[in-house]
């Protein structure tokens, strides 16, 4: 019991707990008032703006957003439906005036980029009901978040026969992975990190330093473990130790180098889609001597057929991936493990992104993981949780995977997030065989794989890497890639000669002056300044192939 002189102090604990309640219910109020019935009749008029940022303004004052844009237009003008790519002027000016529009209180901005039309941040009713009136804005969508899709592979697809058989190792390839991070103390790994950059902006921020944003020495340490594992899958294996790994198994490709992004938190997740685009965008802007790109993650959100238009985020993951690819740049995705047989996970669905689902690699019995159940697992088998849709690219294996270890030593995982890097690793080798080939080639050689492996889930046959076949493939005549022996190859695979080529892959005599940039080919020869299939006169001059007919040969082309 309360004596007499405490007895007024339950009363002022009462009125403080009833003054909160109050406060608690004036928030509400104002909240619920942020998103006005006649806000909302315009917002959906304008079928810019998601269902999901109208559910998130309902309960909360600021949601976290993708505004995606294209150039602004006259009130008369048509959208072009497609977000504003590669012109950074442009991107520049009209993410300013769009920016302009908002005020402070109603948007914060997270990520501005410079060679895609999109930024990120938080914003509030009345900073959607600006967005809506601005020319040149086209999608506004929850900036959405998603996670990391967590020794007989390597044998399976045949990748070690090319390390044994042929010396590939990934000598002279950058490859990038964003992940979770990198292990850059593992004796496996601690030779092959060439750079590194984290953007992670969960929690307030969720880098090494504790910030949104980071770059250079630590920036990309690992703090869960995913991302060390899905490098050593690409890469493990030291130079020091002969390219051969000593605490885990040694990676398809492990004299690659690796340029480590680090977009997952301490939970293998992130919090939004502009954090892994704004990794993508730092690729871009510096290191153009990457040629594989690995992203063992996706979206919560999952789509149907190619994704590129649905939403302002997958606009940018798209642009992002084109880009790479326009610059040579082979970009792999797992497709996530929700075991849905009609859609995967962003940006696995982007159009450009060679997206990747997972089998067994091995005859292991009956099996749990991710939320689904084996009785019985076979080889080449589609894993129940793997995703995959009528575009999914290709298979590879991805159950059980050991690798490299965060803190040293190997980890096993199981998941989409495995199969991907085998891909990847696979790619690392084909393009050090021969580094012209372009992402079209591979993506045609990797996917003309003569394995095919079935989901039951959708009764869809997918090829499943084979790294001898695909280089084995590219090494024909009419692959569209230069190989030894060939002068040129135009392709069709079926040898098909071209204007410029013949079926031996050799240019033809007097081909086109563009066939190879020169006004005569190497068979041709010269008579009167002319390219002719025939002979030329005795001493008569070839002034544009640079030589002298003689009365018994032909003058041919100097290069």
């Amino acid at each position: 019991m309360f004596s007499g002189h405490n007895s007024p102090r339950p009363i002022v604990r009462m009125k403080i707990a009833m003054m909160l309640v109050a406060a608690t219910v004036l928030a509400a109020t104002d909240s619920a008032a942020a998103l006005s019935g006649e806000g909302e009749r315009r917002i959906r008029e304008s079928r810019i703006v998601s269902e999901s940022v109208i559910d998130g303004l309902r309960s909360k004052d600021l949601v976290r957003v993708m505004v995606a844009f294209e150039s602004a237009r006259g009130k008369s003008a048509q959208s072009t439906g497609r977000i504003l790519t590669g012109n950074r002027s442009l991107i520049a000016s009209t993410g300013k005036s769009i920016l302009a529009s908002l005020k402070p209180a109603d948007f914060e901005l997270r990520h501005r980029f410079e060679i895609i039309g999109a930024f990120a941040g938080e914003i509030s009713a009345d900073g959607v009901l600006a967005l809506i009136t601005h020319p040149a804005v086209l999608r506004v969508d929850v900036d959405a978040g998603g996670r990391g899709n967590l020794g007989e592979a390597l044998p399976l697809t045949n990748i070690d026969d090319l390390r044994w058989n042929d010396g590939l190792t990934g000598a002279g390839v950058t490859v990038a992975v964003l992940d979770s991070g990198y292990d850059s103390d593992h004796p496996d790994l601690g030779d092959d990190l060439k750079d590194e950059a984290c953007f992670c902006s969960g929690g307030g921020g969720c880098c090494p330093n504790g910030g949104m944003v980071e770059v250079g020495s630590g920036s990309a340490e690992d703090d869960h473990g995913h991302g060390t594992n899905v490098s050593g899958i690409i890469t493990s294996g030291a130079a020091v130790n002969g390219y051969t790994a000593v605490e885990a198994p040694t990676g398809g490709a492990p004299a690659a180098k690796i340029i480590a992004i680090k977009v997952l938190d301490e939970n293998n997740s992130f919090c939004c889609a502009s954090d892994v685009i704004a990794g993508l965008e730092y690729l871009i802007n510096n290191h153009p001597e990457v040629r594989v790109v690995n992203m063992s993650l996706g979206t919560d959100a999952r789509f149907s057929g190619n994704c590129d238009t649905a939403t302002s985020f997958t606009m940018g993951f798209a642009a992002a991936i084109d880009a790479l690819r326009a610059n040579g740049v082979i970009t792999f995705v797992s497709t996530g493990n929700d075991g849905s047989g009609v859609d995967m996970e962003a940006p696995a669905c982007v159009e450009n992104a060679i997206s990747v689902g997972a089998v067994w690699d091995a005859a292991l019995g009956a099996a749990s993981v991710l939320g689904c159940s084996e009785s019985g697992t076979l080889a080449d088998q589609v894993t129940c949780f793997s995703n995959s849709s009528a575009t999914t690219d290709l298979f590879a294996p991805g159950a059980w995977m050991t690798s490299t270890g965060m803190g040293g030593g190997a980890s096993t995982y199981a998941g989409t997030s495995q199969a991907a890097p085998t891909a990847a690793a696979c790619a690392a080798l084909l393009i050090e065989d021969n580094p012209t080939r372009s992402p079209d080639s591979l993506e045609v050689a990797l996917k003309s794989s003569s394995v095919l492996v079935s989901d039951a889930t959708n009764g869809l046959s997918f090829p499943r890497l084979d790294c001898e076949e695909a280089l084995a493939d590219l090494h024909l005549c009419g692959n569209e890639s230069l190989d030894p022996g060939e002068e040129c190859d135009e392709g069709p695979k079926n040898g098909k000669a071209t204007s410029c080529c013949d079926a031996d892959c050799q240019f033809k005599p007097n081909g086109p002056a563009s066939c190879d940039g020169s006004l005569c080919t190497r068979s041709d020869i010269c008579t009167d300044g002319v390219c002719t299939p025939g002979p030329c006169a005795s001493g008569e001059s070839c002034s544009i192939c640079g030589g002298i007919c003689s009365s018994q040969s032909a003058c041919t082309c100097v290069y």
